[in-house]
């Protein structure tokens, strides 16, 4: 696509259950105010008639311009990813790490006034030296911090365009090898079958179902923490058989599979990714890390640090602070002179575990909350309950020949084997089938 420097420009929406939906897709200058008119005219002819409240972007100067033509009551929300990395580069390198984290301050503040007075005191320390950083920070200040007049649920999706940024991670990976080698409306069609097929497996957005509470105002979505808990019916709290099948919350390991049924047979439902295979991966890169210390000890204690801090923020839910981290331990891995032998197979393991948490951000929650609210954060309930079931019958040392049909008569008799229904059930069949198991009766005992 670099044929007259032609992009893709999309627009993506979500639903008020969180689906994220592809809304508008054409090829065109990324710049240009022209080529995102011609997007915003299509999507309204095709039945766009009230205006967002809100629309996340990065820089483009075309888009905003086309956006303030054509939808004027839009609010703009500009991406602190890009916006950061734009302030940082007018900054030398020495600076950079310091300055990051101040920027951290402002858009991780609990509320506008207090983004406010971050913002302040960023300029109070920097615009002396550093004044083109400053201006580029406080020209779009408004803009950077339009996401607090929306619910806390959407401020993790709404101050930055990761969640475009993650639907086309998946394209990347299949149009990088194949850059330069095909014809820009070939391209385009490619890359458009590319996100459809990737559309069946995005992930919802945090703060589903805001929607009403979105136009009764900024009054109706201040609750506290401890108040959105209590809603909540504990898990072994047992529910009316007509109660809605919106509050099934399912516990997933983060396979596209098992995602896209429970999606499927609920999509109102909440989906939380579980813990226990999220310290899996976190105690594989501890390993790895560890290794790494009897070759080049300062680093490895580095990078055991970043790992811990990369935990605590998933435990308590903070999904992009957890995925800055991970992209700073990618990135110091990646830069590290080192002789450790299997270096590359830990930068391997990064990168799944990035990718890993990326593709599913959108199942991450409080886990330190849920814990202490005696809700379940992991599966492993389940499994055990599994194992038990399959015991040694399906070993690997000890398998035995089954049919499928065979297999799964097998399950039934243990499962019911295990819950104690196996007896009634069998009697069922025979109505006159002995009781030797069972208490004597009051009769039996006293002949």
């Amino acid at each position: 696509m670099e044929d007259h420097a032609e992009c893709m420009l999309v627009l993506i929406g979500a639903t008020p259950e969180g689906k994220k939906e592809l809304v508008g897709f054409q090829t065109g200058i990324r710049e240009g105010a022209q080529s995102w008119r011609e997007l915003l005219v299509d999507v309204k002819r095709r039945g766009l008639k009230i205006a967002p409240d809100l629309a996340v972007g990065d820089g483009a100067l075309g888009f905003w311009k086309a956006l303030e033509e054509l939808l004027p009551g839009t609010k703009h929300q500009r991406c602190w990813v890009h916006k950061t990395a734009n302030v940082l580069n007018k900054v030398p390198k020495s600076v950079q790490a310091g300055m990051k984290a101040d920027l951290r301050e402002i858009y991780l503040a609990s509320n506008r006034a207090s983004a406010e007075t971050a913002i302040a005191v960023f300029v109070e320390k920097y615009d002396a030296k550093y004044a083109k950083a400053v201006d580029c920070l406080t020209k779009d200040q408004n803009a950077l911090l339009a996401f607090y007049d929306f619910p806390a649920e959407h401020w993790d999706h709404l101050r930055t365009s990761n969640p475009i940024e993650s639907v086309f991670a998946t394209v990347r990976h299949r149009t990088v090898r194949t850059k330069g080698s095909l014809s820009s409306k070939t391209a385009g069609l490619m890359v458009f079958k590319l996100v459809m097929a990737a559309a069946r497996t995005w992930r919802r957005l945090k703060g589903q179902n805001q929607l009403p509470k979105l136009i009764a105002g900024p009054g109706s979505w201040t609750e506290s923490r401890s108040s959105k808990r209590s809603h909540r019916a504990p898990l072994d709290q047992p529910r009316h058989p007509n109660s809605s099948i919106a509050h099934i919350t399912f516990i997933i390991d983060g396979g596209e599979e098992v995602r896209s049924l429970a999606e499927m047979i609920a999509p109102a439902s909440e989906h939380v990714l579980d813990w226990f295979h999220i310290t899996m991966r976190i105690t594989v890169l501890r390993q790895f890390a560890q290794g790494l210390e009897n070759h080049n000890e300062q680093a490895g204690q580095d990078l055991l640090e970043t790992l811990r801090r990369i935990k605590w923020h998933l435990w308590h839910g903070n999904a992009y602070r957890a995925g800055e981290e991970i992209g700073d331990l990618q990135f110091d891995a990646e830069t590290l002179e080192t002789d450790y032998p299997i270096m590359r197979k830990f930068l391997t393991a990064i990168g799944e575990f990035r990718s890993y948490i990326a593709s599913n951000s959108a199942g991450l929650t409080n886990y330190g909350e849920r814990y202490w609210s005696g809700e379940r954060i992991s599966s492993a309930f389940v499994e055990a309950t599994v194992k038990a079931v399959i015991s040694k019958r399906f070993a690997k040392k000890q398998q035995m020949q089954w049919s499928r049909i065979g297999a799964h008569l097998l399950l039934q008799t243990r499962t019911q084997t295990f819950d104690g229904s196996l007896r009634s059930t069998f009697q069922q069949w025979y109505p006159g089938m002995a009781n030797d198991n069972h208490e004597p009766d009051e009769t039996a005992l006293a002949a």
